[in-house]
């Protein structure tokens, strides 16, 4: 993204099907089991649920992270590259430490999924729909894909409202295909 002149969104897709695919030649189908800490992490730690504790360790970090300057910066490099650039932002560092901080809170993610469902999946069919689920959230949450507008209460918000539309069609008893529909008609 920073040298190449990607999109952002094209990128974070590609990397998915490179990974994806190493991820699939290393375990082919799932591997069960988890070790003593991470199922711990997927009962509960003193009463509180463990995906309770990975929910709010990111969100600590995003309190904490707009304290700082780092965030507004982050935000003009979002708004305008050539702005931000002109008024003296080192626009590829700040791209590469937001993507660092992106990526880990995608690691915690990744650890709270397999905390719960206690094995790891490497399939497309299984990883694809989590991160199209994401941008779906983020997109309704009225945050901008080309950056620069929104912020995490509405990405939260809409990660919300696609967590009700899940849950109120499989009360239903519809099938899978009715939340794709409803998610599509609910983003346009």
């Amino acid at each position: 993204v920073n040298y190449g002149r990607y999109q952002a969104v094209v990128a974070t897709l590609c990397m998915n099907f490179i990974l994806s695919g190493f991820a699939l030649g290393y375990a082919p189908s799932p591997a069960s089991g988890t070790t003593g800490w991470l199922a711990a992490l997927g009962s509960t730690w003193g009463g509180v649920p463990g995906g309770l504790i990975l929910i709010a360790v990111p969100l600590v970090a995003w309190w904490g992270l707009g304290r700082t300057p780092f965030v507004k910066t982050l935000l003009a490099v979002g708004g305008s590259e050539t702005t931000a650039y002109t008024a003296g932002v080192n626009v590829a560092a700040v791209r590469t430490l937001a993507y660092a901080i992106g990526g880990a809170i995608a690691g915690l993610a990744g650890v709270a999924i397999v905390a719960q469902l206690h094995q790891a999946e490497a399939d497309a069919g299984f990883v694809t729909p989590f991160i199209l689920l994401a941008l779906a959230a983020v997109a309704l949450g009225g945050n901008s894909m080309a950056g620069g507008r929104g912020g995490l209460l509405g990405a939260l918000l809409g990660a919300a409202v696609i967590f009700l539309i899940e849950n109120l069609l499989g009360a239903l008893g519809l099938s899978s295909f009715w939340s794709q529909a409803v998610y599509g008609a609910t983003l346009i």
